[in-house]
């Protein structure tokens, strides 16, 4: 048996439940005044000071333009409108030589190697310096690019001053006559 002053005390304490839904309504509601705090503090402080800087920017800019005169606004209209229709035809003649050398690579053979080059986009002449390993690979690059000249990708082939080295490596000069636009649609030139 107990003592009379301890069975008295134990039915005098609160009874505690198991369990945190306590401890989770206090935390909810923390999170809430937080998230309120946060909401009000932008809400009534920084929305305002960044709608002063924001009438002060607008202001800023309508006395700038405030400050230009009317033919002078005229004046930059009328040479942004002349750049305009300049560029369009520039740009749509531009010459891009740049895919060509993509085009060069799925076109030639395995074994020939290519050096020096000259453009003349004037005429449509393309001008290479080659070496291939044997005449048989030389043989094989001038039929891939006659292949293309049957196809009329290009108009015609030259090959000159083919020379056989040591370890029977040909060297050679190809000259290729394109069309006027060839640089224009060389993405659209057929692949063999």
């Amino acid at each position: 048996m107990l003592p009379q002053q301890v069975t008295d005390q134990m039915s005098r304490a609160p009874v505690q439940t198991p369990g945190i839904s306590g401890q989770l309504l206090m935390f909810c509601t923390f999170l809430f005044i937080i998230s309120l705090i946060f909401y009000l503090g932008l809400n009534f402080g920084y929305k305002p000071i960044r709608q002063s800087q924001l009438d002060e920017l607008r202001n800023e800019l309508k006395s700038f333009q405030d400050k230009i005169k009317q033919e002078d606004k005229s004046r930059v209209i009328t040479l942004y409108s002349q750049i305009q229709n300049l560029k369009d035809p520039i740009l749509l003649n531009h010459v891009e030589p740049s895919p060509f050398f993509d085009w060069l690579e799925k076109n030639t053979q395995v074994n020939v190697f290519f050096g020096d080059m000259h453009f003349d986009v004037a005429k449509g002449e393309i001008s290479l310096k080659a070496t291939g390993k044997s005449m048989n690979d030389v043989s094989e690059q001038v039929f891939q690019l006659q292949k293309l000249v049957n196809q009329g990708s290009l108009k015609k082939i030259t090959i000159t001053n083919t020379t056989v080295g040591e370890k029977g490596i040909v060297g050679f000069n190809l000259s290729l006559l394109t069309g006027p636009n060839f640089f224009k649609k060389i993405t659209e030139l057929p692949q063999p």
